[in-house]
């Protein structure tokens, strides 16, 4: 299994399984298989002449939004193990998910939960608790999957920071507010703040007797439920209090925010200070095994020079040692499992740590908390340029996110060649190539930073903006410029002065020409068109349509040009009529920051009020409806059947608008007629009914499977070049993908059988290669004495099979060259392929006769055809 490197140690990448190899049956087959080979052979070309009976279709899918959870891992603010379910639970910005310990995955809780923040969680043995930010308290019933809000009068809108149970008890802290007490029984609530009304809550525990609870302002404190009064437990350590907490039985370790751990005796009232080395980290989470504390830095104060991670602390010893692997996390919550100890992380989701092996294993999930500002599609995979994690790559068939660029910071922007990705950041402009997987820094001398790519033709067009003068940034200067490939140069097209802010022109190609909004000219801000062949810049807006509308995004159909405005909806412009146009609708007043255009459908997304779907032909907007009409500023991308929506920290969505099928790839890209490719991808259908795959306008006639990712067939008579596969369902006509029809080449690989004896006059040979056309010919040829023998009865049944007779009268002994000569001259050559021996040589025996009878019903079927075709 291929292995990667992270946090210093290796974990394994999962990857698509590789698929099977088609065998082929062995040419040295008995002779009786060989016939009852012939006779089903036969058969099948009956059936296959049948028209099909029956139809298939793969299974339609569902319309809505689907989280692709990535890019990345996410956060992780609060974990919870239920160990009589083997599950552990995960709070995030996104609501709940659930970790399967059998089977190592994550899966979304989902409910109303799924849209909240949740700070804390709580097993209490049966069900989980959640406390959610500005949305109370909530609690899951495992076993229906339900969730249900148990918040009560006066905490619906709370956030809930912590939680602690006394075995039939909730108690929660309330940032800001105190501590509540909830009844599941008699499903009441009581709020016994007392004291601590108006603290900052940050952490409760219960000791077996009493509660526990750590704050930012207010130091520790412990409440004593029979006299339902609180008692100031903050001795020595002051008022700066604790904001995490662990109880081991018999004595109490608290987390402090810059000041080390420290431990409190509740026999003596004293704390003592364990912090010797790991001072000036902030431990938002602990968590006692029996033995040891572990404790998780989340932060450090500005003189630390150390980095973050999971530390141990040995009692016995009184000593600290680092968890080695997780130095790059901060830790912001810990739980302990029947598998190890559990980490999460602010944006590197959930890590166990096993005591056997001594390594952290990421645990996965894809829950994404990283804001997404570039989305891209190849017609492979979709790109995705984050916030802080650099450039992702998505798979739709293993549905899995691959980091091909962590450490190039905020991607701005993408474009595509063709082959290749470019993303611009605000300090370079990086090229990707998905083939050799290489990443290279193309920005030269380029200056400011680059906010908008767009590719045409054969160049790179980047909008920059920069200061006038970087340590007085009162203006600033705005520049579209040209980056050839085949240069390896940049020039620029134009400039502008912005005042105070940048103002980075937008841009998209469209034909032979660039359309860029900004302001070029003493014109103002309109739409303008530049032609790479005569340097020109032309007003699409000389009737003054847009003379009033802001422009916030450009999009291309292939012979419209689309803007999105604000408060204005979408206009459309025809290069032919010169003329800008509003698309009207629904959308109409809505501002449109981001447009996809899928191939026949053009979508945009209206800030505040959705994702619409535009049709062209009938001029209809439809509000596609879903979670993400709250998203506004955030890119969208198509890859054939489907529309992906970035998010601002909460991921990148998927949705699925039609059942076509989509052809990711081909294996090989490339082959002569009678080659066996593989179409991978998906929407195929189960089996193939009356689907076809097409080579441009030849159809495959050879499939030798079929399965919903999978279409196995030999590559049909096709004119050499380069075209297009697709694959045709009742759902409709995939993508096309190139593939390079070369010029067929003849192999002969085996014959059958692979010698006669001398005199022999009609020996019947079956002949395995590839590129054989109908027509072909064989002949043998001895090398040394030029003896040639050719064939007769030749019959083709496939590119790949042949079968002929042989009159060997006279012929010398020895090994003979087995030839296949198409009709185009084109030959194929097996050495030594065929033997002639003498009687006391090795014979066909028995076989050998069956053999002979079987294919002398065919030579004489075959000549008697061509008999009839002469009369």
């Amino acid at each position: 299994m291929e292995v990667f490197q992270r946090y210093g140690r290796p974990f394994p990448l999962r990857r698509l399984k590789a698929a099977r190899p088609f065998y082929r049956c062995s040419s040295r087959t008995l002779a009786v298989g060989v016939s009852v080979a012939f006779a089903a052979l036969a058969l099948l070309f009956a059936v296959t002449a049948l028209p099909f009976a029956w139809t298939n279709r793969a299974a339609a899918a569902v319309a809505g939004w689907v989280d692709t959870r990535g890019p990345g891992n996410g956060i992780a603010y609060a974990l919870a193990y239920a160990p009589s379910r083997h599950e552990l639970y995960r709070g995030t910005n996104r609501g709940v998910w659930r970790y399967d310990e059998s089977t190592g995955t994550w899966s979304d809780t989902g409910g109303a939960v799924g849209s909240y923040s949740v700070h804390a969680l709580l097993w209490d043995g049966h069900g989980l608790y959640a406390g959610a930010s500005g949305h109370g308290v909530w609690r899951y019933d495992a076993v229906s999957g339900a969730w249900t809000n148990v918040s009560g009068p006066g905490l619906t809108n709370k956030s809930v920071d912590c939680m602690a149970w006394d075995g039939s008890s909730l108690y929660v802290g309330i940032y800001g507010t105190g501590v509540w007490c909830y009844d599941p029984q008699a499903g009441s609530w009581a709020d016994i703040s007392g004291e601590l009304s108006g603290a900052l809550v940050e952490d409760l525990v219960w000791d077996g007797a009493g509660l526990y609870a750590g704050t930012a302002n207010a130091g520790i404190w412990r409440y004593e439920p029979s006299s339902g009064t609180w008692t100031d437990v903050s001795g020595n350590m002051g008022k700066a209090g604790a904001i995490s907490f662990a109880w081991t039985g018999s004595r109490l370790f608290a987390g402090t925010s810059y000041d080390g751990i420290w431990y409190y005796d509740p026999s003596s009232g004293a704390w003592t200070e364990i912090a010797s080395g790991v001072e000036g980290y902030g431990f938002r989470s602990l968590a006692w095994d029996g033995a040891r504390l572990y404790a998780g830095a989340s932060y450090h104060n500005l003189l630390s020079t150390t980095v973050f991670g999971v530390w141990c602390y040995d009692p016995v010893s009184g000593t600290w040692s680092r968890v080695e692997g997780m130095e790059g996390s901060r830790i912001l919550s810990l739980a302990l499992g029947e598998t190890g100890l559990y980490a999460g992380t602010q944006e590197d989701g959930v890590w166990r740590f096993d005591a056997l092996d001594g390594g952290w294993m990421d645990t996965g999930g894809g829950v994404s908390n990283d804001d997404a500002f570039a989305l891209l599609g190849d017609g492979r995979y979709v790109y995705a340029g984050v916030e802080s994690e650099g450039l992702w790559r998505f798979d739709p068939l293993s549905e899995e996110w691959l980091k091909v660029a962590g450490g190039i910071g905020q991607v701005n922007s993408l474009a595509w060649d063709g082959f290749r990705v470019y993303a611009s950041t605000g300090s370079g402009l990086w090229r990707y190539d998905p083939a050799i997987g290489s990443l290279e820094d193309v920005k030269g001398g380029l200056p400011g930073t680059i906010y908008h790519l767009a590719y045409g033709g054969s160049v790179l067009y980047a909008s920059t903006s920069m200061p006038l003068i970087p340590s007085y940034p009162l203006f600033y200067l705005n520049g579209i410029y040209r980056y050839d490939p085949a240069s390896d140069s940049w020039s620029m097209l134009i400039f502008s002065l912005s005042y105070k802010f940048p103002v980075p022109y937008i841009m998209k190609c469209g034909g032979p020409y660039l359309y860029m909004y900004g302001l070029a000219t003493g014109s103002g801000y309109i739409v303008w068109r530049y032609d790479p062949g005569t340097g020109l810049w032309t007003d699409t807006d000389p009737a003054g349509n847009l003379k009033n509308v802001t422009v916030t995004s450009l999009e291309w159909d292939g012979s419209y040009l689309y803007a999105g405005a604000e408060y204005n909806g979408v206009w459309r412009y025809s290069p032919l009529i010169g003329a800008w146009s509003n698309t009207g609708g629904g959308i109409k007043g809505v501002s449109v920051y981001s447009m996809a255009w899928s191939g026949s459908r053009l979508f945009a997304l209206g800030s505040g009020s959705g994702i619409w779907s535009y049709d062209p032909v009938w001029s209809v907007w439809t509000n596609l409806g879903g979670a993400r009409g709250s998203y506004e500023k955030y890119p969208l991308a198509c890859d054939g059947p489907n529309l992906y929506a970035g998010s601002d920290g909460m991921g990148i969505w998927r949705f699925r608008y039609s059942d076509a099928p989509v052809v990711a790839s081909l294996i090989p890209s490339a082959g002569s007629p009678g080659t066996e490719v593989i179409v991978c991808g998906s929407g195929f259908g189960s089996s193939r009914g009356s689907s076809s795959v097409s080579f441009g306008t030849a159809k495959a006639t050879e499939y030798l499977s079929w399965n919903e990712t999978r279409i196995r067939c030999r590559v049909p008579d096709a004119a050499a070049g380069e075209t297009e596969v697709r694959v045709s369902t009742e759902a409709g006509t995939s993508n096309g993908v190139a593939f390079n029809v070369t010029a067929p080449g003849v192999w002969v690989f085996s014959v059958s059988p692979e010698n006669a004896l001398e005199g022999s006059r009609s020996v019947n040979l079956v002949v395995e290669g590839s590129g054989f056309r109908p027509g072909a010919e064989v002949r043998l040829e001895q090398a040394g004495t030029g003896t040639v023998i050719e064939a007769g009865a030749e019959s083709v049944f496939s590119g790949s099979m042949m079968a002929c007779t042989l009159d060997l009268a006279g012929a010398p002994l020895g090994d003979y060259d087995v030839v296949v000569r198409n009709p185009d001259a084109q030959e194929g050559r097996l050495e030594a392929g065929f033997r002639i021996t003498n009687l006391c040589g090795q014979g066909g025996g028995t076989a050998a006769l069956m053999l002979g009878l079987a294919f002398g019903l065919l030579s004489l079927a075959s000549s008697t055809r061509r008999r009839r075709r002469l009369m």
